[in-house]
């Protein structure tokens, strides 16, 4: 199962300017505000090159401390919201995706035993959407028994998992990964490269001011 980077994880990228001017003075720049994103998903280890698998969009909206996106997937769409931190020179931003806070506004059919597809299940395709092997999150008195190398799985009674997420040797998207950024007054571009081997994939954040 392939988690999108607005789902779960912790990024820290770099700022790049056009000109050596700009390089050297980012301060004056800032993320606040609405942005409209295209996002785009290149399959495979050789990063953001050639054409896009996959192709979402939405919007974006960054306060100070804040980023909540609306995104539209496949004909079903989604919310997520993250922290994020910028240092003193405007030139790294450390961001954290609470899955918790995921929802979802379209539900596919499946096994809801342990939770509504809103926090039981994280899915990037139709045919991966709400299995019960699929949850990220689960309801008071169940835990994960991972079924997934980036630790999704069955939700069962607490102290039952055969591969408890404390045990297991899965991955969490939630594991610090490094993109890069280059941010102007009203656009941005956000490169990152996700998963391992066989499942490594780039995502591309195309962002421009909507206000």
């Amino acid at each position: 199962m392939r988690n999108l980077i607005f789902m779960s994880l912790i990024l820290t990228v770099f700022f790049g300017c056009e000109d050596e001017e700009a390089s050297n003075d980012t301060s004056n720049l800032s993320l606040v505000g609405n942005w409209n994103i295209n996002l785009e998903i290149f399959e495979g280890s050789s990063g953001c090159n050639g054409s896009p698998n996959q192709s979402l969009s939405g919007t974006l909206v960054f306060t100070e401390a804040t980023i909540t996106t609306s995104m539209n997937y496949m004909g079903y769409s989604y919310n997520a919201n993250f922290d994020y931190t910028l240092n003193s020179s405007n030139n790294e931003i450390s961001m954290s995706v609470d899955n918790s806070l995921q929802t979802f506004t379209n539900c596919f059919s499946g096994n809801d035993t342990y939770g509504a597809c809103s926090t039981c299940g994280f899915y990037d395709s139709e045919e991966d959407a709400q299995g019960d092997y699929d949850c990220i999150t689960c309801p008071e008195g169940y835990e994960i028994d991972v079924f997934f190398d980036d630790c999704t799985g069955y939700c069962v009674p607490n102290g039952t998992a055969q591969n408890p997420i404390s045990s297991s040797d899965c991955v969490s998207p939630n594991e610090p990964q490094v993109g890069t950024l280059e941010l102007n007054e009203n656009s941005a571009t956000i490169e990152i490269m996700m998963g391992e081997g066989d499942d490594s994939y780039c995502e591309r954040w195309n962002l421009t001011r909507a206000d």
